[in-house]
């Protein structure tokens, strides 16, 4: 998704980022304001959603939601 706005994001993609604590937190909040103006929001949140159906966890933040909002929606 070459359109992404988080694509300069380094910590949005490091899977230790998506911990517990105040630094975990604080790149949830970025996060998901990145992700409120981006252009491929709902692109991002099919792929993540394809990903969990193929059982691929996407632990970042992918379509503005993060993995256990992303899964509340697939039950």
């Amino acid at each position: 998704m070459e359109y992404a706005s988080c694509l300069g994001l380094s910590f949005a993609f490091d899977k230790s980022a998506w911990g517990k604590g105040t630094n975990a937190t604080r790149y949830r909040k970025i996060c998901k304001r990145v992700c409120g103006r981006c252009p491929v929001r709902t692109q991002c949140l099919k792929w993540a959603l394809d990903e969990e159906e193929n059982r691929n966890p996407v632990f970042q933040i992918a379509g503005g939601l993060t993995r256990s909002e992303r899964l509340s929606l697939a039950d």
